[in-house]
């Protein structure tokens, strides 16, 4: 049996890149196959929407998918994102 682990990081590095890297690597000592974060811009929702400010401070930026993919790779974990709104696919 080949079992893989999604860590589910999603939003809890609170926009903190450093945090996010550090939650990469406690994944990957943990035992984790997959790191997985959340895909979506806050303009997806738009700016009149109640949570666009908080959506805003965590979104993963393109240039932020690939650092962490990287910080992944250098972890021994791989990467995964999940699309969070139709438009983010």
């Amino acid at each position: 049996m080949n079992i893989k682990l999604i860590v589910e990081i999603g939003e809890n590095h609170l926009g903190n890149w450093d945090l996010a890297k550090g939650l990469v690597r406690e994944a990957a000592k943990a035992g984790g196959t997959y790191a997985k974060f959340q895909t979506y811009t806050a303009n997806q929702f738009g700016k009149d929407h109640r949570w666009y400010n908080d959506f805003a401070k965590v979104q993963v930026s393109e240039e932020m998918h690939f650092e962490l993919k990287e910080e992944c790779q250098q972890a021994g974990i791989r990467f995964l994102s999940s699309s969070f709104t139709q438009r983010s696919t």
